[in-house]
């Protein structure tokens, strides 16, 4: 219990398992329970005279040497306080059952402490512990470490130039170079790139066809230094005089830098390619997935689309046109709730912004969250209503009659409207469709309606709410099958990707090893030759 409970505690608190671990425990056994043995097996060892005979010399216990005298035993001596304690105070408590519940608890409660601290124990070893500091191997492996950390180190590039504001496209240039050197290079903490940022943001910059003055330069500068964001950048920065917030510019550069951040190493390469090859694992499973259900969602649409055509093309035997008046538009944008399908969803409300855009007095009718994602931030006051759980499972004719016949309760009026969705073309392709939409006042002034039998207000209703129905069922079936065949598509990319960057960091690992290989090898071929040049 002792030995998993010092583990356990040990690990908890972050101390590594080492070799001494395996010995610590038979070594404090040892040097307890021996010396304990040996002192009280000496004295057992002596007889009753010999006994007497000691007690009666009155050597003191620690310095047998020092003998005192007229020595008589005083009655603090004989108290025994621990004995005491647990008599008179700790046993009236201890056996009764609070305490033993108490101490259960607390027993159960340390013993899963400590056994989650041991299943947490990780090993750590370096040959390097047990040389020791003062020998000359020790110290060279110490100038090792601090010149070519295994680990890296902050860098910085030091730039220094009277007139900065001239040379911004070289700067640029030369964050891009550094940057795109992945090999030794994990991460550039530039400040210039922020700069960008915020000078387009806060001033309207266009970098791409701009040419700034000096005088703009130090003002925007000093601006920048002092928002959130760019405070910690001021010590890239050594000016000729001191720089203030209350001056309008910001005085004469001296010297810039720029931080480069933790250079690559073995470690980091086999994490991120560790990671990139459960993502390709993520992705081709998904890529099944989807090719499953693509299947699936194509047989059925074949099925589907027979409601869609056949009311779409009584409205043109009919000539329906839209309704005369301002009631305003309805858009039905048909989607689903789930993502990582390529432009799927974007293209739907794309089109609903810029339809919104040319009139403002337009209601959206989401089918599916994502596409409510992309209109709530702008748009949410044209938002009428948003149906979701869509694309989780196989959408049917019960479904379509549901959302349907919720649109029909709302009393949502409108002259004109629509159905957006994604129409499916090939495995690879859709295309992004909207199909007329029409109110049941439009459908009962079409100018060839009369040539069917006498219909009356209310086989009108009933066979508009069945079209709207039809027509929603439709776009369901072709947006499904769309969305599968895009996300197959996009997760078989994804792959790709993956594989190619899987390529490229494992032939970064390896030149990262081979690199390390040959430099220690260089160091003991280096200390061999010292010590032979030295014998």
């Amino acid at each position: 219990m002792a030995i998993v409970v010092s583990y356990g505690l040990c690990s908890a608190f972050g101390v590594f398992y080492g070799p001494v671990h395996s010995i610590l425990p038979f070594l404090l056994l040892g040097i307890g329970i021996d010396d304990m043995f040996v002192i009280v097996q000496c004295w057992s060892n002596l007889n009753k005279e010999e006994m007497k005979r000691r007690i009666e010399s009155h050597r003191d216990g620690m310095i047998p040497c020092f003998v005192h005298r007229n020595w008589k035993p005083s009655s603090l001596s004989r108290i025994e306080p621990l004995q005491l304690f647990f008599s008179r105070f700790l046993a009236k408590y201890l056996f009764k059952w609070p305490a033993k519940v108490f101490i259960l608890v607390l027993a159960a409660f340390l013993f899963g402490i400590n056994t989650w601290g041991s299943v947490l124990m990780r090993q750590e070893f370096n040959p390097l512990w047990f040389i020791p500091t003062s020998t000359y191997l020790s110290q060279y492996f110490s100038v090792i470490e601090s010149h070519f950390p295994d680990n890296g180190q902050m860098a910085s590039i030091y730039i220094q130039t009277t007139n900065l504001s001239s040379n911004l496209d070289r700067l640029d240039a030369l964050i891009d170079t550094v940057r795109n050197e992945t090999n030794i290079v994990s991460q550039v903490d530039d400040w210039f790139g922020g700069f960008k940022e915020f000078t387009a943001k806060r001033h309207a910059i266009d970098w791409m066809n701009q040419n700034m003055t000096d005088e703009q330069f130090s003002t925007y500068l000093k601006n920048y230094l002092f928002t959130q964001k760019g405070a910690k950048f001021r010590r890239n920065f050594k000016f000729e005089d001191p720089l203030q917030c209350r001056s309008a510019i910001a005085p004469p550069i001296s010297v810039c830098s720029q931080q480069v951040r933790g250079m690559a190493t073995l470690k980091m390469i086999s994490i991120r390619l560790k990671s990139v090859k459960n993502i390709q694992k993520i992705t081709q499973s998904m890529k099944m997935v989807s090719a499953a259900k693509y299947t699936k969602a194509e047989r059925e649409l074949k099925l589907a689309r027979p409601y869609g055509i056949g009311a779409q093309e009584f409205y043109k035997k009919a000539e329906v046109k839209d309704e005369e008046g301002e009631k305003g538009q309805l858009i039905i944008a048909v989607s689903s709730d789930r993502g990582l399908c390529g432009a799927v969803h974007s293209s739907i409300g794309r089109i609903v912004k810029t339809d919104i855009a040319a009139n403002p007095n337009t209601k959206v009718v989401i089918v599916g969250d994502k596409v409510r994602n992309i209109l709530q931030r702008l748009y949410a006051k044209n938002i009428a209503m948003v149906v979701t759980e869509v694309g989780r499972k196989p959408a049917v004719f019960g479904d379509a009659a549901l959302v349907a016949q919720s649109i029909i309760n709302s009393g949502i009026e409108f002259s004109k409207g629509k159905i957006l969705f994604n129409a499916f073309r090939t495995v690879v392709s859709f295309r992004t469709t909207e199909m007329p939409l029409y109110s049941q006042n439009a459908v009962a002034n079409a100018s060839k309606l009369p040539v069917y039998d006498s219909l009356d207000s209310d086989v009108i209703q009933s066979y508009t709410e069945f079209s709207l129905a039809s027509l929603l069922f439709y776009s369901m079936k072709e947006n499904a099958t769309s969305e599968q065949s895009s996300r197959m598509t996009a997760m078989d990319n994804a792959s790709k990707n993956a594989g190619e960057m899987i390529d490229k960091l494992t032939m970064t690992f390896n030149r990262t090893r081979q690199a390390v290989i040959t430099r220690e090898l260089i160091e003991i071929i280096s200390g061999a030759a010292a010590l032979e040049t030295k014998n």
